[in-house]
């Protein structure tokens, strides 16, 4: 209950996420700058580096949002920056798990 009641606060702050991206926040370099500091990109990463699919379909509404999220990304220049951010985080947090 508590894991559900997580993914649906997080699958709504990404909702609203990708609203803004979709009306056009993410066209100036304020907005970039905003973007690449905030905590958007490490929990991108996160939830991009998918366990397997059994947890992808426990959690399939938060994995679409993620997904949503990227390709609003990724569809704004000023933004697809944060996209190498996330790959990035995603590899370093893989090595430091295979180093554990």
């Amino acid at each position: 209950a508590a894991q559900r009641e997580q993914d649906r606060l997080v699958g709504a702050a990404l909702g609203r996420v990708l609203a803004a991206l979709e009306a056009g926040g993410g066209r100036d370099a304020d907005a970039a700058a905003t973007v690449l500091s905030s905590c958007l990109v490490p929990v991108l990463a996160r939830h991009a580096r998918n366990e397997s699919l059994v947890d992808a379909s426990r959690h399939a509404a938060l994995y679409g949002a993620t997904l949503r999220v990227l390709s609003a990304l990724a569809a704004e220049p000023s933004l697809a920056p944060a996209l190498a951010c996330a790959v990035t985080d995603a590899a370093d947090d893989a090595a430091a798990a295979d180093a554990a």
